[in-house]
């Protein structure tokens, strides 16, 4: 079963006060869904170029603070919600870095292939998620963690 939301950001990041906002296609990408003090909704999708071995874990962690940090002022974020159908060593440290970042918010850990707010809760899914509006497929690409 698919879920239809009014935004839907393809391996992108965007936010909007849109009722409803989504992706999809996670798998070692985490998803990252952030309710904003401004009454604003944030998604997007983390990815990583580094091999998920242990030398790199802590590379990982940092740079996934600092690509956050730049995108989501902690002093903005209400809520995080981040989802993955991953447990490798390059996912947890991208999730590590986040609830770093966030250290005064719980950030709520999903499995899912997708991810989405409906205007009331955020939820995981493990199938499509379809935008009535689209978004940009290739003009902005994932937040990504590189060497």
């Amino acid at each position: 079963m698919s879920v239809t939301v009014d935004y839907l950001v393809h391996m992108t990041h965007d936010h909007t006060n849109d009722t409803s906002i989504g992706t999809d296609g996670l798998g070692t990408c985490v998803g990252i869904i952030a309710r904003l003090n401004n009454g604003n909704t944030y998604c997007g999708h983390l990815s990583c170029e580094m091999q998920g071995i242990a030398a790199n874990v802590q590379t990982i962690t940092e740079r996934t603070q600092t690509i956050m940090n730049e995108r989501l002022n902690p002093i903005n974020v209400a809520s995080l919600h981040v989802a993955t159908t991953s447990n490798g060593l390059d996912t947890n440290a991208m999730i590590t870095g986040i609830q770093n970042t966030y250290p005064a918010i719980v950030v709520t850990r999903l499995e899912g292939t997708g991810l989405y707010w409906d205007g009331n809760n955020v939820a995981a899914i493990n199938n499509s998620v379809i935008g009535t509006t689209q978004g940009p497929t290739d003009d902005q690409g994932p937040l990504n963690v590189t060497n």
